[in-house]
């Protein structure tokens, strides 16, 4: 999952540990879970690229979308459009938001300039984005305070995944995962050492087998 989200985003592979903290801490502040998070950003990620949003900021309207019950595909195909739209000059929805939105914070100032306005999703949406995108525009809308705090949040999420993980391994159970991962560690050098040995052996078995 972090791979696909790295290079949906063009991130190189020493920002794996900003995605794995970045999703960490989205699943523990929103309804997001690994499958939602998966589902979802292979579908936005490139578009979310091109239109100047960050991975803390897409991940943050995810969240966004997954507390009000969209998720998965269908969270991933109606931001896609979104952003689509409002990233392209000249269309119905960047010319109503006043331009093509450049970055994640310049897309929240305009969705708040809409609420402002008395933007009604209901009656312009399905114009502006298309019917199946309307629900998760109209939940943006009413949410974009609630997407810049969590976007705040996600800024600051170093090392969120190891204190995470150093937390769910506190326990009787962690201890037992990393007895199981040692003693798997330990079965696997013995079997690479003996491997030689191993295989002049079954080898020499069958040769003797083979003769008789």
């Amino acid at each position: 999952t972090a791979g696909t989200t790295l290079r949906g985003f063009g991130l190189d592979v020493s920002e794996t540990g900003r995605v794995t903290d970045v999703m960490a801490l989205s699943m523990s502040k929103s309804a997001l879970d690994m499958q939602k998070f998966t589902d979802s950003m292979k579908y936005v990620a490139p578009i979310a690229k091109l239109a100047g949003i960050s991975l803390e900021g897409t991940t943050a309207i995810l969240g966004t979308l997954a507390n009000a019950g969209i998720d998965g595909s269908m969270a991933g195909t109606s931001l896609r459009r979104i952003l689509l739209e409002a990233g392209k000059a000249g269309s119905k929805l960047a010319t109503r938001m006043g331009g093509p939105i450049k970055s994640m914070e310049d897309f929240q100032v305009k969705l708040k300039k809409l609420v402002a306005q008395g933007f009604d999703p209901l009656t312009e949406g399905a114009d502006l984005v298309g019917k199946r995108a309307v629900t998760a525009f109209s939940i943006l809308l009413d949410g974009a305070g609630k997407t810049d705090k969590l976007t705040e949040a996600l800024m600051k999420a170093g090392g969120k995944a190891q204190e995470m993980a150093d937390i769910q391994l506190n326990t009787l159970d962690g201890d037992m995962r990393k007895l199981g991962s040692a003693t798997d560690e330990l079965s696997i050098k013995m079997f690479n050492l003996a491997e030689k040995s191993l295989r002049n052996v079954t080898k020499g078995m069958t040769d003797f087998i083979n003769s008789i």
